[in-house]
């Protein structure tokens, strides 16, 4: 009996090593890293998130070169350390001109739920008044402002309102911050995830979550979609028996086309009316058609003239 159950535990042990997302090595971290958009491969994502503890000193170096500085910026946005995060804009270039040429800043923005330094601070402000001309860093940056709650990211917030009266999302964002939310740590990841998705809600929840952790057990990320065809992921460490959130970002946008009306099954083209042809009916004689014709009669005050011999 003995050699059976230890034969079934090595079974076990084996499936869940096998279940492990492989570590990608150095010159394969490099080559994911070039992409620049990370998150196009959502497999090597989970595997270089499974393994960020045996990782990240590679990703750290690869600040330092231009070719992989983004996807590394991205990536350790994601993971969220703080020491990795203060390292990011320490090291961080200058704003790009052009649209969507500053998309690390999204990342590195919505990964700032607990700012140590003034720095972080003032790369806070700097997105959320738009020094990134770049609305999408905007909006990330209002959002951790609004999850943050503190009486210094509500100061950020006033500033931002009144330097753009027209956008909505910093009203929104004061509002939520007075309402005095309680913080976003809790002992349950599911019921802390809930939360976090509730403060954020553009929409209505339409697939289940999908959390995975890393090797340590002491890192996750949650994914959920809502029906605008946002899918958000968030960022969550455990520290001290509590999990806190540490930053979350939309990482996929889908086209979502609803038609105004009666719900169907599948679009039916309208069927073509019902034709028939029916012969004209023949009058029965002519004069049904046209009347006699009769011949002139002479003028009434005209008389016949005779005929010439």
């Amino acid at each position: 009996m003995v050699p059976c159950r230890a034969a079934v535990c090595l079974i076990a042990i084996a499936q869940i090593l096998g279940a492990q997302p492989a570590c990608p090595s150095r010159d394969e971290l490099r080559r994911i890293m070039a992409k620049g958009d990370v998150f196009s491969d959502a497999n090597a994502v989970d595997s270089i998130f499974y393994h960020e503890s045996r990782l990240r000193p590679a990703l750290r170096s690869f600040l330092r070169d231009d070719q992989t500085r983004e996807g590394a910026q991205r990536m350790l946005a994601l993971i969220g350390d703080p020491g990795d995060l203060r390292l990011v804009i320490r090291s961080a270039p200058p704003p790009k001109p052009g649209p969507y040429a500053n998309g690390w800043a999204y990342q590195v923005a919505t990964a700032l739920l607990e700012p140590s330094n003034p720095r972080q601070w003032a790369f806070l402000r700097q997105c959320a008044l738009n020094g990134f001309d770049d609305s999408r860093v905007e909006a990330g940056a209002i959002q951790t402002l609004k999850l943050i709650a503190s009486p210094r990211s509500l100061g950020i917030l006033n500033e931002t309102l009144q330097q753009n009266t027209r956008d909505s999302s910093a009203a929104t964002a004061i509002a939520y911050l007075q309402s005095n939310p309680p913080p976003l740590t809790d002992e349950n990841l599911n019921r802390l995830a809930d939360r976090v998705a509730n403060a954020i809600r553009i929409g209505r929840q339409v697939e289940p979550w999908r959390i995975r952790y890393n090797a340590g057990g002491d890192k996750a990320l949650a994914d959920w979609t809502y029906n605008t065809g946002q899918t958000y992921t968030a960022t969550f460490l455990r520290v001290g028996g509590l999990w806190r959130l540490r930053g979350v970002r939309v990482t996929l946008q889908k086209l979502v086309v609803e038609f105004v009306g009666s719900p169907r099954s599948h679009w039916t083209d309208p069927q073509p009316p019902v034709l028939t042809w029916e012969p004209p009916a023949w009058p029965a004689a002519l004069d049904q058609i046209l009347p006699p014709m009769q011949p002139p009669s002479p003028p009434r005050d005209a008389s016949p003239k005779p005929k010439k011999n």
